[in-house]
C-alpha cells in the first residue's frame, strides 16, 4: 500500500512542526502464507514499511512471525516466533513493535471443562530487556444456564505486574 501526505500524530520518529503537523509518505508491504491439513495449520507473515519526510528521515522498518496450530483430541496448542523491528507501522500506523520472541499457547477442552494457557518470552533489541509473561484461565460449566472461571496473568518484563480475577 502507499500513502501520501500523511500526517505525524502516533508515528514513532516522526515529529511534529511548530504551527502544524509535518507530512509525510509511507509504503508498506505484507506477505503471507499459510496452509492447513488434518489436525495441523501453519502460518507465516513478513510486513515492511518505507517512511519518507516529517522528520522520520528515510527509513524502512521490517516485521515477521510465524507459528503453527496442532490439535490431539481434546487438547489443542500452538507455538511461535516473531522478530518486529522499533517503529514498525502500517502506512504510518503503529504497530507492535520493538521485540523479539517466541510462544507456546495451549488448551484442553470437554462439554464441563476448559483450560487455556500459554507464555511469551521475549526481548526488546532496543533496550535489551528481555523477561516473560503467562496467562492460565479455567472455566467449569456448572447448568446449561451457569458456569465460573478463573483467569491470571503473570509479567515480568520492564517490571513485574500480574492480575488476577474470578466470576
Amino acid at each position: 500500500g502507499q500513502g501520501h501526505g500523511l500526517t505525524s500524530s502516533g508515528v514513532y520518529g516522526a515529529t511534529l512542526t511548530g504551527t502544524g503537523q509535518a507530512t509525510f509518505d509511507a509504503q508498506s508491504a505484507w506477505l503471507g502464507a499459510g496452509g492447513e491439513r488434518r489436525d495441523l495449520q501453519w502460518q507465516a507473515q513478513m510486513r515492511s514499511t518505507r517512511l519518507d519526510g516529517a522528520g522520520t528521515g528515510a527509513r524502512a522498518t521490517h516485521g515477521g512471525w510465524a507459528d503453527v496450530q496442532w490439535r490431539q483430541g481434546e487438547l489443542a496448542q500452538g507455538a511461535g516466533v516473531y522478530a518486529l523491528d522499533r517503529g514498525l507501522s502500517w502506512l504510518g500506523l503503529p504497530l507492535a513493535s520493538d521485540v523479539t520472541g517466541g510462544y507456546w499457547r495451549g488448551g484442553w477442552q470437554t462439554r464441563r471443562w476448559s483450560v487455556d494457557g500459554g507464555i511469551d518470552l521475549l526481548r526488546s533489541p532496543s533496550t535489551g530487556n528481555s523477561g516473560w509473561f503467562a496467562v492460565v484461565s479455567m472455566r467449569q460449566r456448572l447448568t446449561s444456564k451457569l458456569d465460573w472461571g478463573t483467569f491470571a496473568s503473570m509479567r515480568n518484563f520492564a517490571g513485574r505486574a500480574h492480575s488476577v480475577a474470578s466470576d
